[in-house]
């Protein structure tokens, strides 16, 4: 419904990711000024991600991924007045070039953008900002959908946001447990390609997630997007 927003001013958290649910973002998702967590990771949205999305000033986790989103990022979510910590936009067609202007989000904490069609690099900037960390930090407790693994696990980007993130009952952080380091590679992770693999490169692991640890394509092969698998 196009006026989605304008019936749902008042709500804090919306969550409705592995649903099923098709069509596309209105721009009246603007319009939701108190909501504070939005997570429809896990659907068949396909088309833009509104502008006004960068009206939702009390926003702190927008979940997204593994949709059918297309377009550029808006510039609008990089407006320095917003509390965005948590932007999760892996596993679309999303194209175009990543706003530099990204680092001007005072409480961001994680990015991920891999599985998508960017292109171009990564500003120094943002991979100053040291984002993922808690990622690359952490493992997750078994779930319910995780019955078959050990006891604690690596996560992957999808498993991240989907168990991990944030407890199905309260939206409480659950406490995770620390891991070893996450590579079979000496090279040493940095700011840029803990946030994405860059262009002509491929991550390595396990999880496919375009993150770090990354390695050169193979010969007659390349990669043009950011965050290759």
């Amino acid at each position: 419904d196009e006026r989605l927003g304008e019936f749902l001013d008042g709500l804090l958290v919306l969550k409705m990711r592995d649903n099923e649910l098709k069509g596309i973002l209105p721009e009246s998702l603007g319009d939701m000024a108190r909501l504070v967590d939005l997570d429809l990771s896990g659907n068949h949205i396909s088309g833009p991600i509104p502008n006004s999305v960068g009206n939702l000033v009390n926003l702190t986790g927008l979940f997204l991924s593994h949709n059918h989103l297309t377009g550029g990022i808006p510039l609008s979510l990089t407006n320095d007045t917003l509390k965005l910590q948590d932007i999760f936009l892996s596993g679309n067609d999303l194209s175009g070039t990543l706003p530099v202007n990204l680092a001007n989000l005072p409480h961001l904490r994680n990015l991920f953008l891999d599985g998508n069609k960017l292109t171009g690099l990564i500003g120094q900037d943002l991979c100053s900002k040291n984002l993922n960390e808690e990622f690359f930090s952490l493992k997750i407790p078994n779930t319910k959908e995780n019955t078959a693994q050990p006891p604690t696990t690596l996560p992957t980007t999808k498993q991240f946001v989907t168990e991990s993130a944030y407890n199905d009952e309260d939206n409480t952080r659950l406490l995770l447990s620390p891991q070893s380091p996450n590579n079979n590679t000496n090279k040493q992770r940095n700011g840029c390609d803990s946030i994405a693999c860059p262009t002509g490169t491929y991550s390595t692991r396990d999880g496919h997630d375009g993150v770090y640890p990354c390695e050169p394509c193979p010969p007659n092969t390349t990669n043009p997007f950011l965050g290759g698998h």
